[in-house]
């Protein structure tokens, strides 16, 4: 279950970077901020959300957090139109910031934007909410040894597993509108849009009766 308190969120994040991720190198050492905090000063007064600095420090690990959409090294962070940017698509077509007004709140909400008609638009409550569901979009591209499937899902079987399965109570509207999560016996299933749909499993008796349950809700997915 999704804790949503803000520390045992940060708890959970790490909980599932272990679970998913190969083994980091080494402990990670706090992210050095004084860049976007010199920055910051200008532009905001007040002291950059500790909930950045959480985020920031994870973000040196890019077998985690760069396997597919990038976020930024805290030195890279810009501001732009009244955000901090702190995330983009692998692509360039979409980034996730923070307004301005709430850089210094403990926790605060993340936006995200598409380039192609630069509206921000709400994603997440908090930080530490979009990190928890940014380790889960990277769980399908984790460089760890794990099984994996992906495929076309039709309406009626989805909903014959929906009907069986509840998600984790968060999503993404990115990259489709809904995202969601749900865990199986030592497994993920991803469901975009609706549409698609991508399983992991942390070894072959997972696979396999994660597969099996799949297939009996009719929903056939093709290992890569």
């Amino acid at each position: 279950m999704i804790p949503f308190d803000t520390a045992e969120n940060w708890a959970y994040v790490d909980a599932l970077t272990a679970r998913w991720f190969p083994p980091p190198q080494g402990p990670a050492a706090p992210a050095d901020l004084s860049t976007v905090e010199a920055r910051l000063t200008a532009v905001v007064p007040g002291a950059l959300s500790p909930a950045l600095a959480e985020l920031a420090t994870r973000a040196a690990r890019d077998d985690v957090w760069n396997v597919q959409d990038r976020l930024l090294p805290s030195d890279r962070w810009a501001f732009w139109k009244d955000r901090l940017v702190i995330g983009e698509e692998a692509q360039g077509v979409t980034q996730w910031g923070i307004d301005l007004q709430h850089l210094t709140d403990p926790d605060p909400p993340v936006e995200y934007v598409d380039l192609d008609t630069d509206e921000w638009e709400d994603e997440f409550g908090r930080v530490s909410e979009f990190a928890i569901v940014w380790v889960l979009l990277a769980v399908k591209f984790s460089p760890a040894d794990l099984r994996r499937s992906n495929g076309q899902v039709e309406d009626d079987p989805l909903n014959r597993f929906r009907a069986a399965h509840q998600p984790l109570p968060l999503g993404a509207t990115w990259p489709a509108d809904p995202t969601m999560f749900y865990p199986l016996d030592d497994a993920l299933l991803e469901v975009d849009g609706d549409t698609w749909a991508w399983l992991t499993a942390r070894d072959d008796a997972a696979f396999d009766a994660a597969t099996e349950r799949l297939t009996g809700f009719g929903i056939t997915l093709d290992p890569f």
